[in-house]
């Protein structure tokens, strides 16, 4: 433990400081007191240490000294305190600069407002590394009493710029370190090189001055323009990804002769160019462009856009800003004879940007808006303001992104006075770059750079840099943001900062001067804050958030380590019931083969083919003794094919295609982790154990491997969790706790017994382990999004309290150290001690600043979380997010979002889920949601529309579908119409357009609630409505049938759903055949066309009668539903009907459809009628559309053009070249592929087809 104090300039602090393992641990405050404590964990000891030496070495800087030792004459005060005055000092560990400080300045206010003065400040705030990343005032209060406000004035550029900056003369800036061994480096490469090298050289054409002085260079006679020849020469037809390891030859120069000597063979880089005669070839194979007769000629000075010396010129430059006084005189001198030419003169000033009369000069003709190189060389040249507005109007965003030194090199040189420049490109910049830029503008210590970040503060890029501003100034943030709430009527986000600044730091209040309105709105913040509800004290904090694990001391405790254990099992296969059949169908393949095949021919090509299209095909239809000769030689490389062909592929072979499957999963887990679910043994239990802890896209599904075959699955994964810390451990203890969670430590003992008493106690050692302490050596770093005052306050279970904001902090660290499938352990604590509704709505105010903030994917535990903490609400927000992420580029986002619906798990998210599954127009979306749809309902026995019929909610209405919304003096009564649109009335029955807002008289609880209640209700009925029109619609197309007791329970009994049901004919059908009709009453009861009450006999099989089956039953059904006034929700009784000629049914093809060309938007108004839109072919077209049949067979509409994907109005009419019936291939291009005639089509399926082309082509 290191101790350190200071005394003087009216301050008395200490800092304490020590490292235990890979953590280091900081306490700071007054001497005589607690003070604060912060843990701050690192990769390796070595890295911790290295961290303390440094904090240590700051603190010494600025005064303090070791516990016991003497102040340092003169050494004034540690942080240059707050004077007598009040005046405020200055220099922090975000300014990095000691200064004269000033009073809290004052924002002029608007004409006629008066100004409101503020006492002068008292306090301020230390420079300490404890402020939290996240908070914008730096911290959960106010100031500590006795250190200052920071320095808001100072500008010190960050490390980062300094880090990419390239230094120039005359900056307290240290010499470069050379590449270590960096000729042996350049000779290597060039003996890599040398015959393009020579070839270049000795062409005839090549200028003679060149071809001797690189050839002197080679055989030791060095001199600039050899240097530069060979370089160029090196160069020539590299790989683009190579050519910045050349970067090496300016170390090799300066180790070798010096920087002068690199400067001008930078120089006469600009003298040497390529001449090419003949045709030039790009070879995909080497990723090179060769050219048949090349030689080098001399050029007159200019510079192209990539000119090969620009990767030398900054190391040159750093070499010349440290170089000795006599060797910087020696360049001057040298290269005082260059500057025959601009592009020159641009080399030149950027080499010696302190020789202000040559910068000018260069600067007198700047370049083009397209001369990259000069521009991005005079753009580091600049070393004042005048100089950089004579270039600002040639620069662009486009030419600084070109190289990652450009702008940093400026904001060093410049810094604040770039403001103007950097608001500018901002607008045209492209993301990444915006992002470089904000961050410089929330770096700057000046009015005008954070009022730019406030007038962008909509811009979805910019919230998080003007928090970070916001916590470097926290009173220059408070002047800004008051003045602009004041002055607009919707605050939006600024409003919602500045909130939650001033929640975290109240003092800033009282610690600046603002205008009269700006005053108001602070008050009122002030106010509010006051009357939030109180903060729990730490004793009443679940213990988690009381005292965090992370902050702990970390003791490194010795892993139990037992050699010497081998992984029991063998390789396995063990399939669900079905599944191996399911596997092995090929319905929806598209085979390359076609009859008559020749597989002589076939397997005869393939020997002279590598993996191709045709080989896992041939694979898995070939004949089996060859196919599987075959599979044993394979070497996969097409593995995109297995998304096809995998499953029939693991179905047909087994265990013998279980090397091919580890090998393609060894470098493309995504393509096998479902392939391999089946399989068992030691090397697929190590694969899916590595995914699982290290790969969070298919984490997952790897976790889902280890719940099939449950401790089975970690058997061979004991030698692992108990051999030595790596990877493989840390893989391998991930799953046995997971397992341990789902099956209970006594079974995973007894699996590690089977090692021996060792490993048996080596395992429980392990499963002994405090889960709270389970981390990682670096804690995650939370962006200033996650800032906990802008989300809603967590209420404890009684509500009465609520979490305080360092405890919220600590909960979103609780978060982020969550992994999917995998909370940390903290969390369950926390959600049984607060009340769940708060905590949801913490994680969805969250989980929107995070998608405001651009949802990097490196803090995706946000949306995780959803899974862990989320309710109803969550869901409701959250599905038509996954429905519209996969057209913005999130599939990958859309797929985690469902499974957070699975995770949350009430029958509102399995109700959006079963939606998604059933519609969404993104088919990968939806074959993911079927899946998870499937998953659950094989988890609870049942098929996935056995399961749809159990999803549907109830949404908390009475027995007779009906709701009362209580309001306290008034009540009301929510009803349904045909379509399941709710509707309000009031005692007498009177129906209300709307629901009256609670007034005045009404109860101050009820009402909230019953009016919350009905909001909620209508997005939920809203969902539920259109999913179950749609489904009883196509029940009666396809001719889904239930059992009178499924009908009962699931539809006519439902408080919901009845209300549907009602509006339907049903029919009763024995052997498929209609045998009787009826409806469902008002009364609840069953009653025929005649109106006679009837009892479903039992065993009767139920389904909605279609017309086409009602037969003289449907007009007297017609009238009655008429003569009632019941309206239906989907066309059943008065649905028209078709019937196919005899043309039609004798051929394959529906001639009287084919030619006829129709509207792209009627065709794409189809799929709402359950047909499907094709893959994409060559050039992003579908060149089909198809309807699934109830017998498994597919109707196809071939369409000319095709239908452009992302751009459906470039063809707005289709062609039907011909609709014919087929099997379900998935691809429909070939006319090998068999056809069928429509003579055995289903009535029903006719119709409906029939009815949809009749639609589509009408005129």
């Amino acid at each position: 433990m290191r101790r350190l104090e200071y005394v003087g300039g009216g301050s008395e602090k200490f800092w304490e400081g020590s490292a235990a393992g890979t953590v280091v641990t900081v306490r700071w405050g007054r001497i005589g007191t607690n003070g604060q404590t912060k843990d701050k964990g690192f990769a390796t000891a070595e890295a911790a240490d290295a961290h303390l030496a440094k904090l240590v070495a700051e603190k010494q800087r600025k005064g303090y000294v070791e516990a016991g030792a003497s102040t340092p004459a003169g050494s004034g005060t540690a942080d240059s305190g707050t004077t007598g005055s009040g005046t405020a000092g200055s220099g922090t560990a975000e300014a990095g600069a000691a200064g004269t400080g000033s009073p809290a300045e004052a924002t002029a206010p608007r004409a006629g407002e008066p100004t409101v003065h503020a006492a002068p400040v008292q306090g301020g705030q230390s420079d300490q590394d404890a402020t939290p990343t996240g908070a914008p005032g730096g911290g959960d209060g106010a100031p500590a009493e006795d250190e200052p406000w920071p320095d808001e004035d100072t500008f010190t550029p960050t490390a980062s710029v300094l880090r990419h900056a390239v230094p120039r003369r005359g900056t307290a800036r240290p010499p470069r370190k050379l590449t270590p061994k960096a000729t042996d480096t350049a000779q290597d490469i060039l003996a890599k090189r040398l015959e393009p090298l020579h070839a270049l050289l000795n062409h005839p054409q090549t200028d003679a001055v060149l071809h001797d002085a690189g050839h002197a260079q080679l055989t030791g006679k060095p001199s600039p323009l050899g240097a530069a020849v060979v370089y160029v020469a090196a160069r020539f037809e590299s790989r683009y990804t190579d050519q910045s390891k050349y970067a090496v030859f300016a170390d090799h120069w300066l180790a070798e002769w010096g920087p002068v000597f690199a400067a001008e063979a930078v120089l006469q880089l600009t003298a040497i160019r390529f001449e090419s005669v003949g045709a030039r070839v790009n070879s995909r194979s080497t990723g090179r462009v060769t050219s048949h007769d090349t030689s080098l000629r001399h050029a007159p000075g200019s510079l192209s856009w990539n000119w090969p010396g620009e990767e030398l010129t900054e190391r040159v430059r750093h070499a010349l800003a440290t170089a000795t006084d006599a060797d910087y005189a020696a360049a001057v001198e040298v290269l005082a004879r260059w500057r025959d030419t601009s592009a020159r003169q641009a080399v030149v000033a950027y080499l010696l940007p302190t020789e202000a009369d040559w910068v000018a000069e260069a600067l007198a003709t700047p370049p083009g808006r397209h001369d990259g190189a000069p521009l991005r060389l005079l753009a580091s040249a600049v070393g004042t303001v005048e100089q950089f507005e004579r270039l600002r109007p040639h620069l662009s965003p486009w030419s600084l992104d070109r190289s990652p030194r450009t702008l940093p090199t400026l904001v060093d040189t410049l810094g604040p006075a770039l403001v103007p420049a950097l608001d500018e490109w901002i607008t045209t910049a492209g993301a990444d770059l915006s992002r470089t830029m904000l961050g410089h503008l929330a770096a700057f210590p000046t009015e005008e750079a954070f009022a730019v970040l406030v007038r962008r503060a909509g811009d979805k890029l910019v919230p998080p840099f003007l928090q970070e501003a916001m916590r470097r100034f926290p009173r220059r943030a408070t002047r800004q943001l008051a003045e602009a709430v004041a002055a607009t009527r919707e605050p939006g986000v600024l409003g919602t900062l500045l909130n939650a600044h001033v929640l975290t730091r109240l003092a800033v209040v009282d610690a600046v001067e603002v205008s009269e309105k700006a005053r108001a709105v602070l008050d009122g913040i002030a106010a509010a804050t006051a009357a939030r509800v109180p903060e729990a004290a730490p004793a009443d904090l679940p213990p988690v958030l009381a005292d965090p694990p992370w902050l702990r001391p970390r003791t490194r405790a010795t892993p139990v380590v037992v050699t010497g254990l081998t992984p029991l099992g063998e390789p396995g296969i063990a399939w669900a019931d079905g599944e191996q059949e399911q596997w092995s169908d090929r319905t929806g393949l598209s085979s390359p083969f076609w009859p008559p095949i020749d597989w002589d021919r076939e397997f005869e090509d393939q020997k002279t083919r590598d993996d191709d299209w045709k080989t896992l095909p041939l694979i898995v239809e070939g004949p089996f003794d060859r196919s599987e000769a075959l599979l044993r030689a394979w070497e996969p490389k097409a593995y995109w094919r297995l998304e096809f062909w995998g499953r029939s592929l693991a179905a047909r072979f087994g265990l013998t295609a279980l090397p091919a499957l580890l090998e393609v999963g060894a470098t493309q887990p995504a393509a096998v982790v479902d392939l391999l679910q089946p399989f068992t043994g030691p090397e697929v239990s190590a694969l899916m154990a590595d995914w699982a802890s290290r790969l969070k896209s298919v984490r997952p599904r790897a976790l889902a491997y280890f719940a099939r075959h449950g401790v089975d699955s970690v058997r061979p994964l004991v030698p692992a969790a108990l051999a030595k810390a790596g990877r493989e451990r840390t893989a391998a203890e991930t799953v046995i706790r997971q397992i341990t969670r789902q099956a209970g430590a006594e079974a995973v003992l007894a699996v590690a017994a089977e090692y021996g008493a060792e490993a048996e106690r080596g395992i429980a050692a392990l499963l002994a382990t405090d889960p709270l302490t389970v981390l990682p050596a670096k804690l995650p770093a939370v962006g200033e999004w996650a800032h906990p005052g802008l989300l809603p306050q967590v209420l404890l279970a009684d509500r009465a309290t609520a979490l305080p904001l360092s405890a919220a902090r600590d909960l979103i660290t609780i978060f982020a150290l969550g992994k999917p499938g995998e909370p940390y352990a903290g969390l369950a604590p926390v959600r049984e001690a607060v009340e769940p509704g708060s905590l949801a709505r913490f994680a969805w105010k969250l989980f929107q600043h995070w998608l405001a903030a651009g949802g990097s994917s490196k803090d995706g535990w946000v949306l995780t979380a959803l899974g862990a903490v989320g309710d109803d609400e969550t869901v409701r927000g959250l599905a038509p997010l996954i429905r519209a992420w996969p057209g913005e580029g999130g599939h990958q986002r859309a797929v985690a979002g469902l499974d957070v619906l699975a995770e949350i798990g009430t029958d509102v998210a399995l109700m959006h889920l079963n939606g998604i599954a059933n519609k969404v127009k993104f088919k990968g979306l939806k074959t993911r949601a079927e899946e998870k749809m499937m998953a659950v309902a094989d988890a609870l026995g049942l098929a996935t529309e056995q399961l749809a019929d159990r999803l549907v909610p109830d949404l908390g209405l009475d027995a007779d579908g009906s709701m009362v919304l209580d309001y306290g003096p008034r009540r009301f009564t929510v009803g349904f119409d045909e379509q399941l649109k709710p509707f309000v009335a009031d005692p007498d029955g009177t129906r209300r357009k709307v629901l009256p807002k609670p007034g005045a008289k009404d109860d101050p609880d009820l009402a909230p609630h019953a009016y919350q209640l009905f909001s909620g209700l209508k997005k939920d009925v809203k969902t539920v409505a259109a999913d179950q029109v749609r489904r009883l619609e196509r029940a009666m197309v396809t001719g889904r049938r239930w059992s009178a007791a499924e009908f009962t329970e699931f539809f006519a009994g439902h408080p919901l759903l009845w209300h549907l049901v009602r509006r339907l004919v049903w029919g009763r059908y024995e052997g498929g055949e209609l045998v009787g009709s009826f409806r469902l009453a008002e009364d609840r009861t069953l009653a025929d066309v005649e109106d006679n009450a009837l009892t479903l006999p039992e065993g009767a099989t139920v389904g909605v009668a279609h017309p086409l089956h009602l037969g003289a039953a449907l007009e007297p059904w017609g009238e009655l539903f008429a003569d009632y006034e019941i309206l239906q929700p989907f066309p059943q009784l008065g649905r028209q009907v078709f019937e196919l000629t005899a043309e039609d049914r004798a051929g394959t093809s529906l001639a009287r459809f084919t030619g006829i060309e129709v509207p792209t938007g009627r065709v794409l108004g189809l799929v709402h009628r359950g047909w499907e839109r094709g893959t994409p072919q060559d050039g992003g077209v579908e060149p089909w559309i198809t309807r699934p049949l109830p017998d498994g067979r597919v109707l196809v509409a071939t369409l000319d053009p095709g239908i452009a994907v992302g751009a459906v109005d470039i063809f707005p009419e289709q062609k039907l070249t011909e609709v014919w019936l087929t099997d379900d291939s998935g691809y429909y291009w070939s006319n090998h592929q068999k056809r069928h005639a429509f003579a055995d089509v289903d009535p029903v399926a006719a119709s409906e087809l029939l009815a949809d082309l009749t639609m589509l082509t009408a005129r």
